[in-house]
């Protein structure tokens, strides 16, 4: 069904590129969450194509398609294009829309920091991305303190991660 819906998009949607754009979105996500991350991949670089030829680089709705495909890389062990891609996002949202960025532009960036073993920019990353609440960040943030032996600090945040999120820690 998915690849059936996957091959017609483009000539189905040619003189409607942005509703391309949107389903593409939709289908990376689906082939993500199958496993299927190099379709998904595909996906993704034709939605991030079109809505750069529509909008531009530095516009949001641009801005917000490109960071499924950082977590694609992340997928595909591919850090350092995640790296690349995410510290993109980050500077343009950064130079375009002042320097508060959202824990959800932060996130990928420090993810990936987190895989190239570069502990002390990712524990930076997700110590401004704190305050967002989010308990993924949390879960993240803890991540790194275990690979750097803080474990008690990373229980810590594990447990307030699962306790904001309304689950039993014990």
């Amino acid at each position: 069904v998915l690849s059936a819906a996957s091959q017609s998009l483009e000539e189905k949607f040619k003189d409607k590129p942005l509703i391309e754009a949107s389903i593409r979105l939709r289908l990376g996500g689906t082939w993500r969450e199958i496993g299927e991350s190099d379709e998904a991949e595909q996906h993704f670089l034709r939605a991030v194509d079109i809505y750069r030829q529509h909008y531009g680089d530095e516009h949001r709705i641009t801005l917000r398609a490109m960071v499924p495909l950082s977590y694609i890389y992340e997928d595909l062990g591919r850090y350092r294009d995640m790296e690349s891609l995410s510290a993109k996002i980050l500077r343009i949202r950064q130079n375009v829309y002042g320097a508060k960025c959202p824990a959800g532009a932060v996130n990928p960036l420090a993810v990936a920091l987190c895989h190239l073993g570069r502990y002390e920019e990712a524990e930076s990353w997700f110590s401004k991305a704190l305050q967002s609440g989010w308990p993924y960040i949390k879960l993240n943030l803890a991540r790194v303190y275990t690979a750097k032996g803080r474990y008690e600090e990373a229980e810590r945040l594990i447990r307030n991660a699962i306790e904001a999120a309304g689950l039993d820690a014990e």
